[in-house]
């Protein structure tokens, strides 16, 4: 066999996805934008001494490779979803919803100009020619969810985000079903873990439901990330994840027990007394019992202290 032909057949084997390059390079970004969030210094002159740019930069490239002729002519026979770009995707926006939610309370707190002013994030700066974020911005589509994002909510981006982790979610290959994919073509890496990259969906979820802010947001957020930890419960190895899964699952609960005990607050401040005999109420004692008890009780009972009469 001549090397061309086994060339060939290797890349028939294992062909390269065409949204492989924007996947790395908005990954790449958005790997920048959580260091400088770290730690500002490590910019270099002429960088953005802050994340967002870098965050806004991945998700223009993801979005151009999503728009790709490749992908939307109708005329490229591999119609494979690069699961691996919408969970990058997906977080990059959650980190985007934890910006907005960190801008509301130090708005509250602080007159800091940072965070009092009217400039949005989503402003695009003057990048100089060389600049590898004036070329993102070049090729941009010019469709692009940019211009929405300007005006758009935490809760809008989290939604946004979750519609992008389920993407990936659904077509996240299972190690069960390995008989179907080779594990360095279709997982991308030997050392590929399902059960992590749930993990880590669900806690970033998680991280921005635990914040303040709105407590029917927060709830649903919530509820999204314990469902998301429910699933690793029927894939993952119990004996090594049980105790991680426990502890994340009564986080989940702990929220949705506090958000749901906030609401029966604001009622029986305005005298509504019956309320303390709902299904509402009764709803928040069972949230906030269950965190308590996979959570653990010296978390969950600052909540409780806060809301006895819910629980008594």
């Amino acid at each position: 066999m001549k090397p061309s032909d086994s060339s060939s057949i290797a890349s028939s084997e294992c062909p390269e996805l065409p949204t492989a390059f924007h996947a790395i390079l908005g990954t790449t970004l958005f790997l920048f934008g959580n260091l400088i969030a770290q730690d500002s210094t490590l910019a270099l002159l002429g960088e953005p001494q802050v994340p967002y740019p870098y965050w806004l930069a991945a998700l223009d490239v993801f979005e151009t490779g999503e728009n790709l002729p490749s992908r939307t002519s109708g005329q490229c026979g591999d119609t494979r979803e690069d699961w691996r770009m919408a969970i990058m995707w997906g977080r990059t926006l959650v980190c985007l919803a934890d910006l907005i939610v960190t801008r509301s309370i130090m708005a509250k707190t602080s007159t800091n100009t940072i965070y009092t002013s009217a400039g949005r994030y989503t402003d695009e700066p003057a990048w100089p020619p060389e600049s590898p974020f004036s070329v993102i911005a070049a090729r941009r589509p010019p469709s692009t969810r940019r211009m929405s994002l300007s005006w758009a909510s935490a809760n809008d981006l989290m939604i946004l985000a979750i519609d992008q982790f389920s993407r990936g979610i659904f077509h996240m290959p299972h190690p069960q079903h390995h008989s179907t994919f080779s594990p360095s073509c279709a997982l991308g890496s030997d050392h590929f873990s399902r059960t992590k990259e749930l993990f880590t969906i669900a806690s970033a979820v998680l991280g921005v439901a635990e914040r303040p802010g709105n407590g029917a947001e927060r709830q649903d957020w919530a509820s999204w990330a314990d469902s998301v930890f429910g699933q690793m419960e029927m894939e993952a190895d119990m004996d090594v994840w049980r105790g991680s899964i426990t502890r994340a699952r009564g986080r989940c609960w702990v929220v949705v027990g506090s958000a749901r005990a906030k609401v029966l607050e604001a009622a029986l401040e305005r005298g509504e007394m019956d309320v303390l005999f709902s299904e509402a109420a009764q709803d928040a004692r069972d949230a906030l019992t269950m965190g308590e008890y996979t959570c653990g009780r010296f978390i969950a009972k600052l909540i409780i202290v806060d809301f006895s009469y819910f629980v008594l």
